[in-house]
């Protein structure tokens, strides 16, 4: 904090915006002795997207916690820690489901359904948070250490000089810091403020939302015989679900799934592919919400008791990306620097992706009093990529939607994507366990994840194959067994522990106790040089330490 000669208090640093993000910023830089002004346009609690998570994201907040003594975002990481010490209102996810579907026809739960559950640790477990008290939590254990936390209170104007930032509110008052951190969105001050938005976006995806939160959404497991449900160890109300068709998906998040919880409440959205559906001005978001719910008899029997809870919110395209995210004394953060879909929860990864970086630099900038643009110029790269790969993995999921041998493949495509992330920082996270070490931390910073080429041609070859498919300029059955070969023949995938290329094989289930440890020994013994030395090498002992204080009863902390 400094004081001027107007006796103004000129703040450490100015954080738009205070959803989960922009709270653990402000409350990690007060946590270290910064003086911090967070302001955010409405109140909490409020409502937002960002409901569901994964794996990844649970890891990052781990990481957080370790690397700038952050507690407090530990206990994200854990939907048993969440209901502990926040709130008994978030449900809990054990499963993952994708149901696909055709119009004016009921779901074929026998052939047409992919059910995922991943492994199951004793130190993190995924959550479906309800935001409004999710958010108002990391506000207030922000306010705890010091964040000045102004709500109800627009940014307007923005500007920047070699001294520092000034920001002007919508009651035309004017504050100053060193530094500004936007985690506003796509309304980011700072992009309007220097047009960094770039029109038209460069992003392939192009879907718009329509988004309600309901009671009395049918338990989906209840709609289905015990022989047409695929006999997993978790409901597939025990997560979220997908139910997919050509041009568009709704998801399902429950909030009332398991005993502790007493929120009533269900999320559901449901996202449009605008090529396909561009929007009707001529219906209100309800009617067309209820228009394409009854489309599907399946869908519509799930929710011919629902009761909407708020407004329905419609949106236009939903994507958009920007130019940069770095310059004079700002950074934008991923949220503010562009967004694809709701699609494979991807938002809240890379927004905390990217603050585990971020953080170690803003931090050194503060001490040294030196915000010089090389400190924070990897971001552009980090940001843009991170941005592309899920614009790409969007785009290409919405072709797969329209023909269903396509999807089942381009599930497969997707959950290599997800193990290898999670094998990635699991890797650290069990490595930090075993041996704390500031440097294990520090190797993670902008260093690309070394399964991330080989994935990206078989996501490039998709892609591809699959616009030839939706152009008629190719069969869906030679796109699909393209696709099919080219995960067949990745040598650096586990085959005998799952059926890559086996799109019959549609359930994949982690939680088995030898699972896992199957997939480490096959990484560490069988796999590919490169995939032994820069994925699996380490040891899961942590792991298996904790597994047995588990069976034992006692105490698992980490």
């Amino acid at each position: 904090m400094v004081i001027n000669s107007n006796d103004k208090i000129i703040f450490d640093v100015i954080v738009i915006g205070s959803g989960i993000g922009g709270s653990s910023m402000a409350a990690i830089l007060a946590k270290n002795g910064h003086k911090v002004l967070n302001v955010e346009k409405g109140q909490h609690p409020r409502t937002t997207w960002g409901e569901a998570t994964l794996p990844q994201l649970s890891f990052w907040m781990w990481l957080i916690s370790e690397r700038y003594d952050f507690p407090e975002i530990k206990i994200l990481a854990d939907e048993r820690k969440v209901t502990q010490n926040i709130a008994n209102t978030c449900g809990i996810k054990r499963s993952i489901g994708f149901a696909y579907h055709r119009e004016g026809e009921n779901h074929d739960m026998l052939k047409e359904s992919h059910q995922i559950l991943a492994p199951e640790l004793p130190f993190q477990s995924e959550t479906h948070y309800f935001r409004e008290d999710v958010d108002l939590y990391m506000a207030e254990v922000s306010k705890k250490y010091g964040v000045q936390l102004m709500e109800n209170t627009e940014v307007t104007a923005f500007k920047q000089d070699e001294k520092g930032v000034t920001i002007t509110t919508n009651e035309g008052k004017e504050y100053q810091g060193r530094y500004l951190i936007d985690c506003s969105g796509k309304q980011s001050i700072v992009s309007k403020t220097y047009k960094l938005h770039e029109e038209p976006t460069r992003l392939k995806s192009q879907t718009r939302a329509i988004w309600n939160h309901f009671e009395g959404v049918r338990v989906f497991d209840k709609m289905f015989t015990k022989q047409e449900l695929p006999g997993m160890k978790h409901r597939w109300h025990d997560g979220t679900l997908h139910h997919i068709f050509d041009g568009g998906w709704f998801w399902i998040i429950p909030f009332d799934n398991h005993d502790k919880s007493n929120n009533s409440i269900c999320s559901i959205g449901l996202m449009l592919d605008c090529r396909k559906y561009p929007k009707n001005s001529s219906l209100t978001p309800e009617e067309e919400f209820e228009m394409f719910v009854n489309k599907f008899p399946t869908v519509a029997e799930q929710m011919k008791n629902a009761k909407a809870k708020k407004t329905y919110l419609g949106t236009d395209r939903i994507q958009y990306s920007s130019q940069k995210t770095v310059g004079e004394r700002y950074f934008i953060t991923p949220q503010a620097y562009g967004a694809v879909d709701a699609l494979y929860s991807r938002g809240m990864i890379s927004t905390f992706e990217s603050m585990y970086m971020f953080l170690n630099r803003i931090l050194g900038a503060l001490n040294d009093d030196d915000f010089s643009l090389e400190r924070f110029e990897k971001f552009d790269d980090l940001h843009r990529s991170q941005l592309d790969m899920h614009d790409k993995t969007v785009a290409t999921a919405y072709k797969a939607f329209g023909n269903f041998d396509a999807w089942s493949i381009w599930v497969k495509v997707w959950i290599a994507s997800k193990l290898y992330g999670d094998i990635w920082l699991f890797r650290s996270v069990m490595k930090c366990m075993r041996k704390p070490d500031k440097k294990i931390l520090e190797d993670l910073d902008f260093i690309k994840a070394p399964f991330l080429e080989p994935l990206q041609k078989i996501i490039d070859l998709a892609f591809d194959l699959f616009t030839q498919a939706e152009e008629d300029k190719m069969t869906w059955s030679d796109a699909s067994k393209a696709v099919k070969n080219a995960l067949a023949d990745a040598n650096w995938l586990p085959h005998q522990q799952i059926p890559w290329a086996e799109i019959e094989k549609r359930h994949l289930d982690f939680t088995p106790e030898l699972k896992l440890p199957s997939i480490i020994l096959w990484g560490k013994t069988k796999s590919p040089k490169w995939v032994q030395e820069q994925m699996f090498d380490f040891l899961p002992t942590p792991l298996i330490k904790m597994k047995i204080k588990e069976k034992l009863g006692m105490k698992v902390s980490a």
